[in-house]
């Protein structure tokens, strides 16, 4: 799932966010789950579940708790209040947070039904071609308030972004709101559906120059939600395949690693990646990967660790491999590794997949064994530094590479192999999520841990410090089969070319 960030993070921080009302999201399962409501998008059926979490024996009948005077009131204000986000500086920070999305073409016409024809809320019947003919003018008046609530733009209530949240849900898909519902809190949940206009009311007939009005009127909303409303037919439609691309490219900003995308465009095209360039290069170590299998490469399986945006995959994909799985404990990282699983046009991704996960859940995954395990980025964000090695271990067949940041001190001449303790801000997309962690002296001390755990042979990839003063970097391949690094060793000795 994923995980809440920090105040300053561009990942919500930026011009995508249009509404300030994604700062508080309502609570629906004890600070699990986080809901922004959005008006005729299901909102009483998701308040239902919620309340019946509470209260799994107060579903009696629809009409003791869903008075429109007093009980839908009640239920959002008392039992389900809003909360400020942590990255806006609040203590919210659930696990999921989602929204439920509508064609605008039926939320419009939704809206006016129960509001005007149904509740007169106005307190003047007007026809829907009235409604549509002096809309700017009417929502200018106090007594038009609720129609102005219940038909402003997806966006401005959702905001630009919807890779913000971790489901976007559409009408349809309210079985599987539930469903999620079941998973997060453990218990059922019944089927119902709290439905005010379906047979109260028949919907008013909508001519061709009205349709196309509220089209006209909420295209952003089928350009930025368009993918998840059922049936949508007026997404924005692109010359080229690149331009669809890079708008959805935006839209999953910040990147933090560079993948190959097509020939001639990858995911480093705006202004830079996020916090700049990753010291990891991934090209050189799907190229290091296959000095050590040659063409058997494309027998074995690769296991990423810590995947973020799965650039080690991709370019280990470049090769050949048979099988891939990343996982990250954030859902940002996975959105962008999937989006790119189905845009790659350069290699095949078709045995690359993706989960989300925290390394110690990957016991209870079931995912297997693999042939490669690639642990980047990560060793030095784990609370739990020797745990975490034995759980790669423990599904790792023959080939364990660490890619870790050392403490500098280290090259200052304190020689002692050692972990050291590092707090870190939990909030930030690319820290850990424990908030203690721990970096090694050097590559000492992870080779002496791996020893214990059956690792035979060992090969330093590279160990450079960092030329800003800050941590330095290595790479440490470890294999459980002896002499796995020999022929490289004799490759090392060998006088080099001069350019």
């Amino acid at each position: 799932m994923l995980q809440p960030t920090d105040t300053a993070n561009p990942l919500i921080e930026d011009e995508s966010v249009s509404s300030k009302t994604i700062y508080d999201m309502y609570d629906l399962c004890d600070g699990k789950i986080g809901y922004i409501q959005t008006g005729k998008c299901g909102g009483k059926t998701v308040f239902a579940w919620a309340y019946l979490l509470k209260h799994p024996n107060a579903l009696v009948d629809e009409s003791q708790y869903f008075n429109e005077d007093s009980g839908e009131r009640k239920f959002q204000s008392e039992f389900m209040p809003r909360k400020k986000l942590g990255q806006y500086g609040g203590e919210f920070n659930p696990v999921v947070k989602f929204c439920v999305v509508r064609d605008p073409v039926e939320r419009f016409i939704s809206a006016y039904t129960y509001l005007i024809e149904m509740h007169n809320v106005t307190g003047q019947k007007i026809t829907l071609g009235e409604l549509i003919n002096s809309y700017d003018e009417l929502m200018e008046k106090p007594e038009y308030r609720s129609v102005r609530v219940h038909t402003k733009s997806l966006v401005d209530q959702l905001g630009k972004n919807p890779y913000f949240y971790t489901h976007v849900f559409n009408m349809k898909q309210m079985g599987q709101v539930r469903e999620m519902f079941e998973e997060i809190s453990g218990k059922s949940l019944p089927d119902i559906c709290i439905n005010n206009t379906a047979g109260k009311l028949e919907k008013p007939a909508v001519t061709d120059d009205q349709r196309k009005w509220i089209v006209e009127k909420y295209q952003e909303d089928y350009d930025v939600y368009g993918k998840w409303i059922e049936g949508v037919k007026h997404r924005k439609s692109y010359k080229t395949n690149r331009e669809r691309m890079m708008v959805e490219m935006e839209m999953l900003k910040p990147w933090h690693q560079k993948v190959q995308i097509s020939h001639d465009l990858n995911t480093d095209v705006f202004d830079g990646l996020y916090e700049g360039r990753s010291m990891v290069n991934h090209r050189h170590t799907a190229d290091f990967i296959s000095r050590v299998y040659r063409a058997d490469i494309v027998e074995k399986s690769m296991l990423d660790c810590g995947c973020n945006a799965g650039a080690h995959l991709y370019e280990a994909a470049r090769y050949g491999i048979k099988k891939g799985l990343g996982f990250d404990a954030r859902q940002h990282w996975i959105n962008q590794a999937e989006w790119l699983k189905n845009n790659i046009s350069i290699f095949n991704t078709d045995n690359i997949e993706f989960i989300v996960s925290n390394i110690y859940d990957i016991p209870n995954k079931n995912i297997g064994k693999f042939d490669v395990t690639m642990y980047s980025g990560l060793f030095y964000h784990v609370e739990e530094p020797f745990l975490s090695l034995k759980i790669l271990s423990d599904v790792t067949n023959e080939l364990l590479i660490v890619n870790t940041m050392y403490e500098k001190e280290h090259d200052q001449g304190y020689s002692k192999d050692c972990l050291y303790l590092k707090l870190e801000d939990v909030q930030s997309p690319l820290s850990g999520t424990h908030g203690v962690s721990w970096c090694p002296s050097g590559e000492n001390v992870i080779k002496r841990m791996l020893q214990t755990l059956g690792f035979k042979s060992f090969y330093l990839i590279f160990k450079r410090p960092n030329p800003t003063g800050g941590n330095g970097r290595l790479g440490l391949a470890a294999s459980k089969i002896e002499g796995m690094f020999d022929r490289l060793v004799e490759q090392d000795k060998r006088p080099k070319m001069k350019e």
